[in-house]
């Protein structure tokens, strides 16, 4: 029994889930092979895309998460450089 597609494909949302899907993936590799900021900046970026899709789609719970994930991994980009900035600052 065939079934229909439910999401969108080969418009600007199928490509921003796909570019989020593989941030995140590559940003959890990057974490468990522990490479400092570079898995915060996939994982930032995967959540902010995924966020994106979220709001084309209107999709408030695909919003809610990513928006909350997003966040989280930015305030923790943050604090790394403001942490390798002080150490560089004060040795």
């Amino acid at each position: 029994m065939p079934r229909d597609k439910v999401t969108p494909s080969h418009g600007l949302s199928w490509y921003l889930k796909w570019a989020g899907t593989f941030c995140i993936l590559f940003g959890a590799a990057c974490t468990s092979w522990n490479i400092v900021p570079l898995n915060l900046i996939l994982s930032t970026s995967g959540g902010v895309l995924w966020f994106m899709v979220g709001i084309l789609w209107s999709d408030k719970s695909l919003i809610l998460l990513n928006l909350c994930v997003g966040s989280i991994y930015f305030i923790g980009l943050i604090r790394y450089f403001l942490e390798t900035s002080i150490i560089k600052l004060f040795g």
